[in-house]
């Protein structure tokens, strides 16, 4: 799942509501490595899929060897804002 960098993070600390504003400056850090580039460096076939129906036939296939699924995502801020994450100390 590609969203050009930085979401991962939400779900840390860094994520919680109270830092919403901020995220993005320090988080949201868009990459410009080829993930194709990367795959095809490590040995790895690489497809990257488009459609949900193009990613269910791809899911569906049967994996020989490495491979990697190229998935590209938004990012949805309001949606990265509303993640919670447990108490402190848990």
């Amino acid at each position: 799942i590609d969203d050009h960098g930085g979401s991962i993070f939400a779900g840390l600390e860094h994520g919680r509501p109270e830092y919403a504003e901020d995220f993005p400056h320090w988080f949201g850090t868009a990459q410009e490595a080829s993930i194709g580039d990367l795959a095809r460096g490590y040995g790895a076939d690489y497809r990257e899929v488009t459609t949900t129906d193009e990613l269910v036939g791809a899911l569906a296939a049967p994996v020989r060897g490495r491979s990697v699924l190229h998935v590209r995502v938004g990012i949805d801020p309001s949606a990265l804002a509303e993640m919670s994450l447990p108490p402190q100390g848990l």
